[in-house]
């Protein structure tokens, strides 16, 4: 069984910052298929490809590509 979310963002990318009942956040398609899931205490809409996320309340911020996966820093 897939996870509802609820959209809370623009399509940018090709996909949409969506909001599940535990008040995380993740990335679905325009399908509506979560393709990022809700592992995000806060999530900013992507742009050029790069989305900035929390994990959790204490920790900081860094950035995701439109797969979910981190962007180290050089």
């Amino acid at each position: 069984m897939s996870e509802k979310l609820s959209v809370c963002g623009p399509f940018k990318d090709g996909l949409a910052k969506g909001e599940n009942d535990d008040d995380m956040y993740g990335f679905i398609d325009k399908t509506g298929k979560v393709v990022i899931p809700c592992i995000f205490y806060r999530a900013d809409d992507f742009e050029d490809g790069v989305a900035s996320v929390k994990k959790d309340e204490d920790g900081s911020y860094y950035e995701i590509n439109t797969k979910g996966e981190k962007i180290e820093e050089d």
